[in-house]
Order: C-alpha cells, then sequence, then structure tokens
C-alpha cells in the first residue's frame, strides 16, 4: 500500500469512527427519550386512573427493561467494534509516520473520550432498567 492509499484508507477510517458514533449516539439521545416518555405516560396514568391498570400492563416495564439490557450490549459491541478500529488507525498511522511505534502513542482517534461516553451510557441504561424493575414492582403489587 503506497502512502497515497494509506492516507485516504486512514481518512475513511476516520469517517467511518465518527459516522458509528455520531449513529450510537443518535439511537441512545431517541432511545433515552422513549424511555422517559413512556415513564412519564405510564406515572401521568397511574394518578389519572388511580393506580389502576388492566392486567397487562407489566408487560410494558418487562419490555423496557429488555430493551435496555439489548441496548447495554450493543454498547459493549459498538466500544469494541470502535476500540478494533482504533487499532487499525493506528498501524495506519505507523505505516505513515516515521518513528511511531505501535503502542507508543495512542492514535488520532479520541478513542479514551468514546470508551468514557460509552461507559457513561451504559450506567445510564442499566440505571433505567432498574428504575423499570420499581416500576415492574409496583404494578405487580397494586
Amino acid at each position: 500500500m503506497d502512502k497515497a492509499q494509506a492516507e485516504r484508507r486512514l481518512d475513511e477510517l476516520h469517517k467511518y469512527i465518527q459516522h458509528i458514533f455520531t449513529l450510537f449516539i443518535g439511537w441512545f439521545t431517541f432511545f433515552g427519550t422513549v424511555n422517559f416518555a413512556a415513564m412519564g405516560w405510564m406515572g401521568a396514568s397511574m394518578s389519572i386512573t388511580g393506580n389502576t391498570f388492566n392486567g397487562i400492563a407489566w408487560l410494558v416495564p418487562v419490555m423496557f427493561i429488555t430493551q435496555n439490557m439489548c441496548g447495554l450490549a450493543a454498547t459493549y459491541f459498538v466500544w469494541r467494534h470502535v476500540k478494533d478500529y482504533d487499532l487499525r488507525v493506528l498501524k495506519l498511522e505507523e505505516r505513515l509516520v516515521h518513528g511511531k511505534e505501535i503502542y507508543d502513542h495512542p492514535s488520532s482517534v479520541p478513542i479514551k473520550l468514546y470508551t468514557q461516553v460509552m461507559w457513561l451510557i451504559g450506567v445510564a441504561l442499566a440505571v433505567i432498567a432498574i428504575v423499570w424493575g420499581g416500576v415492574l414492582k409496583i404494578l405487580l403489587h397494586l
């Protein structure tokens, strides 16, 4: 691979990583909004109807608990994917920058920031799942 091809590939990898991370943040924003809107709807419905729900209302929190667990798994998979691409970028940069040893310096991908953001999203998803567990407990004891 010549220098021009390596630079093109490096640029493509950066754009791809940015695209994946942007999509991930967009998904989390939408998903968090849906979770909170559903919680608000259930809370408002409980206050209007005097804490009564029909017999299958427990399915709503079960569905959201399951979805949040899947969201945690997806967060891990996206993080692993971005981390793998960070290594590819680092290897290309080693070829392009003379004197740069792999693992000597971080790549130009802000992997530390991406990792921290994904950890926070994972914590948020876990907390939301726990809150849904509380909602489920309340519904089962009504």
